[in-house]
Order: structure tokens, then C-alpha cells, then sequence
């Protein structure tokens, strides 16, 4: 079973691996159990992912029996590559459980090649109503938001559309794409089920470092397979939300292309 069959996780999934086409190294930065790393497994010679979550790399190191696929327990604000390696990363939902945004945007920099391509995805803090009303109400009448929805999984900040875009320009990335991604349609679908599910399903579901427990992945019998069924119910739910939400810039994330040019 994949805990992850949501519409926002899948959506991130769908776009990632039609923008990613391939090449020399890839590095998943903040990879989770792996999966991203897997769909890719034939698109690149050298094919990397780290984690600060134990738990989350002993799955993809279980599940992935690919040489070619190296997992390994790391920091993104200390990314143990060397400089100018990698012709395209992929950082998706990780930055938002970083304090130092900015040296962590230094490092993924750092380790890209001039010309590599930097895929960047994070929940935006102009989400819709349907996804968490419960914070949506909260943060406009109180100031304050619960550890659920939005501000679930160990998120320490939500993003404006601005503040990423700036995050990036100020290491002189150039901007290519930029997308709002899974509006109000999407939001109403899915709602606080991941809430609910991760930790339910998940042995370190705030995603931060500790122990590499799996009790929970290995009782559910975790994988990457997505039952036909979920694809065809997501991907439904995608284009509705796509065609609905094509002009709005209200959304639960946001989806950035760059490129190094220095």
C-alpha cells in the first residue's frame, strides 16, 4: 500500500516527471522514501538521494535493490557533493521544514551545474479554504494555525509566490516556470486526509531525523505502486482542478523551475 495517494502529493509526482527528461546526475534533495528517485531510475547515469529522516531512508534503501540508486542520511545545509555536479535536483517539500532557507538555497546551488535545472516545490501560503479551513480561519482571526493541514508534517513556514521566487533570484537562479499547483477542487477532494493518514501510516511522520523505525511501513506493506484505480480518480481530479483553477493564483502549492547561470 502507498500512504501517498492524495491529489497535492500526486499532482507534484505527475509534474515532476514530465518536466525531469534526463541526463548525466540527478540529486533528490530531501528525497523521503524514494519514490521520485525510482520513477527516474532510467533517465540518468548517476541517480542520488539524502534525507535528514533515518526512518525515510532505510525505506528507499529496502525498496530500491537499483546499484544505481545511492540513499544515504544527509542535511541540504550541508550537502555532502562536491561543487558543479549535478545537471538537475529536485527539492520538493523541503524547504518548508528548513530554518535557514537561504543557505539551504546556497548549497543546492552550490552542487548544480552551470545550466542544471533546480526543481523546487512548497506549500503556498495563500492555500485554499477547502484544503484546511480549520487554519484558514485561525490565521485570519486568531494569528495562529494547528499542526494539521497546511501547517501538518513539521512545516515550519508556508510560502508566498514573492518570497520563493526571491529566495531564488538572490543566488542568481533564473526563474524558467512557475506554478501554481492543486486549487480549491483538489483541496476539497483531499482535505485533512493525508492529515490523518501520514501519521497513521508512517513511523516518522513529522519527517525530521531520529531512529530508522519502520514498524508501521512494514506492517501496511508500504511500496511505490499507486493502485490503477487512485491514478485514474487522481488524475480526474487533477485536470477538473487544472481546468477550475487555471487563473487562480490561490493554491496549496507552488511549483518552480530555475536554472543556474553563473
Amino acid at each position: 500500500m502507498n500512504y501517498k495517494i492524495c491529489p497535492t502529493y500526486y499532482s507534484r509526482l505527475k509534474m515532476a516527471l514530465e518536466i525531469v527528461k534526463g541526463g548525466d546526475a540527478l540529486l533528490n534533495a530531501g528525497c523521503g522514501t524514494g519514490e521520485l528517485n525510482y520513477y527516474l531510475r532510467d533517465r540518468f547515469k548517476e541517480n542520488y538521494g539524502f534525507d535528514i529522516s533515518r526512518s525515510d531512508i532505510a525505506t528507499a534503501k529496502l525498496l530500491n535493490k537499483d546499484n544505481n540508486i545511492i540513499f544515504s542520511v544527509g542535511d541540504i545545509l550541508q550537502i555532502d557533493h562536491k561543487d558543479n555536479y549535478f545537471d538537475t535536483i529536485v527539492c520538493s517539500e523541503v524547504l518548508e521544514h528548513v530554518a535557514d532557507r537561504a543557505k539551504a538555497m546556497k548549497e543546492l546551488k552550490r552542487v548544480l551545474k552551470n545550466n542544471g535545472l533546480l526543481v523546487i516545490s512548497v506549500p503556498h501560503d495563500k492555500y485554499s479554504f477547502f484544503y484546511d479551513p480549520i487554519n484558514y480561519i485561525l490565521e485570519r482571526t486568531l494569528k495562529k494555525h494547528l499542526p494539521i493541514g497546511a501547517w501538518g508534517f513539521g512545516h515550519y513556514k508556508l510560502f508566498s509566490d514573492e518570497g520563493l521566487k526571491s529566495l531564488a533570484e538572490r543566488e542568481g537562479l533564473k526563474i524558467e516556470k512557475f506554478y501554481y499547483i492543486t486549487h480549491a477542487f483538489a483541496g476539497l477532494m483531499e482535505n485533512y486526509t493525508s492529515s490523518l493518514l501520514q501519521p497513521l501510516l508512517k513511523s516518522n511522520s513529522k519527517n525530521q531525523g531520529g531512529e530508522a523505525k519502520l514498524n508501521k511501513e512494514k506492517k501496511i506493506g508500504f511500496n511505490y505502486n499507486i493502485p490503477l484505480i487512485f491514478k485514474k480518480i487522481s488524475n480526474f481530479i487533477f485536470f477538473v482542478d487544472k481546468f477550475f483553477g487555471r487563473k487562480s493564483k490561490k493554491s496549496v502549492g507552488l511549483f518552480m523551475v530555475c536554472k543556474r547561470i553563473n
